[in-house]
């Protein structure tokens, strides 16, 4: 695996392929979601650790690629310095606000 290291946020970062590799790896396996968890924290302890959210979202059947490929999108435009950090997080939360917020709130009534 090719690491770069990045004290201020992960001392260990994988790339968007690997990150996507190791998930899609963990995705097809039909185990239950525990067995998933068990077999590949050892296979994959490296990402479990430095990756524990995305390690245990991963270990679920209902996991949201599309969403995860935008993110890591973004996180390979701010490696490349094509985007800074600042507008990434503006893309990624307009993302998560209209796939989460705006249709709850949408259904809501209007107050008067």
């Amino acid at each position: 695996m090719k690491r770069r290291s990045d004290p201020l946020t992960n001392p260990i970062i994988l790339s968007s392929d690997e990150i996507r590799t190791i998930i899609d790896e963990i995705q097809a396996d039909p185990s239950s979601p525990k067995d998933r968890e068990r077999t590949f924290r050892r296979i994959h302890s490296e990402f479990a650790e430095h990756y524990p959210t995305l390690f245990q979202l991963s270990c679920q059947p209902n996991m949201d690629i599309d969403r995860l490929n935008i993110l890591l999108s973004m996180m390979d435009k701010v490696h490349s310095k094509v985007v800074s950090q600042h507008d990434a997080s503006v893309v990624v939360g307009q993302n998560l606000f209209n796939g989460f917020v705006k249709p709850v709130v949408k259904d809501e009534p209007e107050e008067n």
